[in-house]
C-alpha cells in the first residue's frame, strides 16, 4: 500500500454549443427565431490531489484519489455571427459573449473530483 500527491497545470480549450427552438410566442415577444450558439475559450487549469494504491490481485492494484480542480473560464467568444436573445441586434465571430444583464459569460468548471483505477501489469513484455 502507498499513498501519493499529485499536482499539474496546463491550458484548457472550452467549447459551448447551445441550440435554441423558439415557440411562435417566443419569437413575437423577444424578436428572435430558432438559433445556434457556439462559444469558444481557452483557460489555465490545474489541479491537485492526494490518493491511495493497494495490490488487489496477482497482477493489478487498485488506486482510489480525490482532489481540486482550477478552472475558471474568464472570456467566452463567438465562433461565429448570430443574433441571440441576450444580444437580438446580433454578434459577430470574436465578440464577447454576453448575459441579458450585459455582464461577461463566465463559467468556474473547477471543484473537488474523485477517482479510481485499476492498473494492471502485464509481465511478458
Amino acid at each position: 500500500m502507498r499513498y501519493y500527491l499529485f499536482a499539474g497545470a496546463g491550458m484548457a480549450d472550452v467549447t459551448v454549443e447551445n441550440e435554441y427552438k423558439m415557440t411562435a410566442a417566443g419569437t413575437s415577444s423577444l424578436g428572435v427565431s430558432d438559433f445556434k450558439e457556439k462559444l469558444a475559450a481557452s483557460a489555465v487549469s490545474g489541479h491537485v490531489g492526494i490518493g491511495l494504491e493497494t495490490h488487489f490481485v496477482d497482477n493489478v492494484t487498485f488506486s482510489a484519489d480525490f482532489g481540486y480542480r482550477y478552472l475558471p473560464v474568464s472570456t467566452l467568444k463567438y465562433k461565429g455571427d448570430v443574433a441571440t436573445i441576450a444580444q437580438p441586434g446580433g454578434a459577430s465571430e470574436g465578440d464577447e459573449a454576453r448575459n441579458s444583464d450585459g455582464n461577461k459569460r463566465t463559467m468556474n468548471l473547477g471543484g473537488i473530483h474523485a477517482g479510481l483505477t485499476f492498473r494492471f501489469y502485464l509481465n511478458f513484455l
